[in-house]
C-alpha cells in the first residue's frame, strides 16, 4: 500500500527529473539533484506505506545518488517503526500534527452523535439555503467529467487565493493540471456538491483500503451564509462509506472546519537516509535534515500564515504565470464568468 503511485508521480515530477520507481519499497521517487525524493511533496497529501515491505535495498539506487527524502510520511500502523527497523541510521523529523475524521460504519450515527444539535440545525438550513437557487447534487465526478472540471476547480482555488492573500503553487503549476488530466475520476476521486450544475465545493483525494487521503478541497466564496464546507464534508461521507472507507484524514493545517469534524491525530513526518558512505553523503543528510528541522519550526511559531501572505506579494511582482492566472480570474469575474 503505497502513495503516490507512479502515475501520480510522474504527472506530478514534471520537469524534475525522470520518475524513479522501487527504490523506497515502491514509493515512486524523482531524482532531484543528488537527492531521491517522493514526487509532489507539499503538492501531495502524504505517503502511505505498508508496515510489512520487505529491507530497502540501497544498492537499488541510482548510481551517484547520495540520500533519500521521503515527505509527509504518514505515521499509521507502525510505519515508522517498520522503517527504522529496515533502515537503523533513518533520521525521522515529525513535521505535522494532522487531523482525522473516524466516522465508521454509519456515517449517518456518526453525525448524530458528533456533531452538536445546534450544528445539525444549520446544516438542514444551509441545504434549504442551496435548493433555493436549484437543485443540490453532490457526487463522483466520472474520469471525462473530472477532466473537464480542471476548470472550475481552479477558478475557485484562485478566488481563495485572491480573497486570502497567501500564495498557492497550484495557481501557475503545469504540473498539478497534467496531474488532475491524468488521474481525476481514476485514481484521484473528485467529489462535486454542485447547485444548478454548477460545482460549489469540491473535495478531492485519493481511497486507500479503508482511508481517504484528502487533497486540496476548495469552494466557492461568494455563498455568503451558506457553511459549505460542512455541508459538503457530511454529504459526503455517505458517499465515502459506499466505497469502503471508514476514515478522512483530513491533512496539513488547522480550521474551525478540521477541529469540528476531527476524532483523532495523526503524524506526518519526513525520513531522511543516507545511501552512500562519505563525506559529501553526510553532509547532504546533515542539511536536509537542518532544513526540515526549520520548517518545523517555521509551523510551530505560526510563521507558515505570514510568510504564504509574503511569497503571494512576491509570486504576484515577479511570477509572470503566477500574475497572468490572477489577472484573468479577475478578469473573468468582472464578466460574470463563473467557470
Amino acid at each position: 500500500m503505497t502513495f503516490p503511485s507512479t502515475a501520480v508521480a510522474a504527472a506530478l515530477a514534471g520537469g524534475t527529473g525522470p520518475p524513479v520507481v522501487g527504490t523506497a519499497w515502491g514509493v515512486a521517487l524523482v531524482r532531484d539533484g543528488q537527492v531521491l525524493r517522493n514526487a509532489g511533496g507539499g503538492s501531495t497529501p502524504g505517503v502511505l506505506l505498508d508496515p510489512d515491505l520487505p529491507p530497502f535495498e540501497r544498492e537499488a539506487a541510482p548510481a551517484g545518488a547520495t540520500a533519500l527524502v521521503l515527505h509527509d510520511v504518514i505515521d499509521l500502523d507502525g510505519v515508522l517503526a517498520a522503517v527504522r527497523a529496515h533502515l537503523p541510521d533513518a533520521q525521522v523529523v515529525h513535521r505535522y500534527v494532522c487531523r482525522s475524521c473516524d466516522f465508521g460504519t454509519d456515517p449517518e450515527a456518526f453525525a448524530d452523535r458528533h456533531l452538536s444539535t445546534k450544528r445539525r440545525k444549520r446544516l438542514r438550513a444551509d441545504r434549504r439555503k442551496l435548493s433555493d437557487l436549484g437543485a443540490v447534487e453532490a457526487r463522483w465526478l466520472a474520469p471525462d467529467e473530472a477532466a473537464a472540471a480542471w476548470g472550475r476547480y481552479h477558478a475557485l482555488l484562485v478566488d481563495r487565493v485572491l480573497d486570502t492573500g497567501r500564495w498557492d503553487a497550484t495557481v501557475a503549476d503545469g504540473d498539478a493540471r497534467r496531474a488532475w488530466t491524468a488521474t481525476a475520476g481514476r485514481e484521484l476521486a473528485v467529489h462535486a456538491l454542485s447547485v444548478a450544475g454548477t460545482p460549489v465545493s469540491f473535495r478531492t483525494g485519493f481511497v486507500v483500503g479503508q482511508r481517504f487521503l484528502g487533497l486540496a478541497p476548495v469552494a466557492a466564496r461568494d455563498l455568503s451564509g451558506v457553511s459549505l464546507g460542512d455541508l459538503h464534508m457530511r454529504m459526503l461521507l455517505d458517499d465515502l462509506h459506499a466505497r469502503g472507507a471508514t476514515s478522512y484524514l483530513l491533512g496539513k493545517g488547522d480550521n474551525e472546519h478540521k477541529e469540528t469534524w476531527g476524532t483523532s491525530t495523526y503524524d506526518l513526518s519526513s525520513v531522511v537516509v543516507g545511501l552512500r558512505d562519505g563525506t559529501r553523503s553526510r553532509a547532504i543528510v546533515t542539511a536536509e535534515v537542518a532544513r526540515q528541522h526549520l520548517r518545523r519550526r517555521v509551523t510551530e511559531r505560526g510563521w507558515e500564515h505570514p510568510l504564504r501572505r509574503g511569497l503571494h506579494r512576491w509570486a504576484s511582482l515577479t511570477d509572470r504565470d503566477y500574475r497572468a492566472a490572477l489577472r484573468r480570474r479577475v478578469a473573468a469575474s468582472a464578466a460574470g464568468d463563473g467557470a
